[in-house]
């Protein structure tokens, strides 16, 4: 009876944790902070009705250490020191509790991190399609996780260009071996000497249409 007695609390209690969170939805992001651990960027995992607190920008998980003090650990499903019951005090203020012991307990804030504004499906259907390397924004195209090339030509199969069919069967070695030099008349070899110039930010790099080699000397 004792033992039933027990066990019915301890199912009390973990409701009692675990309800706090409802508001709470795993996989999404929140800002998190506490005097211990920092603040960080997380998201959250639930099994069983036990939480685990990951820290996304250094993808370690949150636990509580033998001295009783939060820190960031490498993620480990077996570990028992990052899995949580979690209770809410209002206002984003969180009560954590080890779900192994939940006499140990830490407080910690947690909001919903602010999700970037992203057009409507009929919006999106609208627009045209966004072409490789063109900005989505007024923003510098380094800032623009959209650009991952800039004048970069359209992939085509490895061929080289001749002024006729007479000037390529010619170049018999580069016809017989590809992957020699090509010596067409149509074809600008890049290899040789560059110059290159180095600038503290992005702000003072050189306008390449005004580049000439008078003013690259100096680089």
């Amino acid at each position: 009876m004792k033992t039933k007695h027990l066990f019915l609390t301890f199912v009390l209690l973990a409701a009692t944790l675990t309800a706090g969170a409802q508001s709470l939805k795993k996989d999404m992001m929140y800002t998190f902070s506490n005097p211990q651990a920092g603040n960080a960027t997380v998201m959250l995992s639930e099994q069983s009705g036990m939480w685990r607190i990951i820290n996304t920008d250094m993808r370690l998980a949150l636990r509580m250490n033998d001295q009783g003090a939060v820190e960031w650990g490498e993620p480990n499903g077996s570990d028992e020191q990052q899995k949580w019951h979690i209770e809410s005090k209002g206002k984003g203020v969180y009560v954590l509790a080890l779900a192994k012991e939940p006499e140990r307990k830490v407080e910690v804030k947690m909001e919903p991190k602010p999700e970037p504004l992203r057009p409507s499906a009929a919006e999106v259907k609208s627009k045209e399609p966004i072409k490789s390397g063109e900005p989505t924004t007024a923003q510098a195209p380094w800032e623009d996780e959209t650009v991952f090339a800039v004048n970069k030509l359209q992939s085509a199969a490895y061929m080289m260009p001749y002024p006729s069919e007479a000037a390529m069967m010619a170049d018999k070695e580069h016809y017989d071996k590809p992957w020699t030099q090509c010596k067409s008349q149509s074809v600008k070899c890049l290899d040789g000497k560059w110059k290159f110039h180095f600038v503290s930010s992005p702000e003072q790099r050189p306008d390449a249409s005004k580049v000439t080699a008078q003013t690259a000397q100096d680089w």
